[in-house]
């Protein structure tokens, strides 16, 4: 989780070093997130199953492969 927030601590202060397009700090940011988009998975899924299997289920699956990558971008 931490690295989640530092992730977007990340994206927030590029926009410092990029030039001044409105777009690309939200772009960033969503762009650092969304490979832990699993763990709300893992939150949702241990309301059904124990938190382990919930874990093993959703956590580092469809939202760390490269074939995510290519179906977003």
């Amino acid at each position: 989780m931490a690295q989640t927030v530092f992730h977007a601590y990340i994206g927030y202060n590029l926009k410092k070093i990029l030039p001044k397009e409105r777009f690309y700090t939200p772009s960033i940011i969503f762009g650092a997130l969304l490979p832990d988009i699993d763990k709300l998975f893992v939150l949702i899924g241990s309301l059904y199953f124990p938190l382990s299997i919930s874990k093993k289920l959703f956590q580092s699956t469809f939202s760390h492969s490269f074939f995510t990558l290519l179906i977003i971008y």
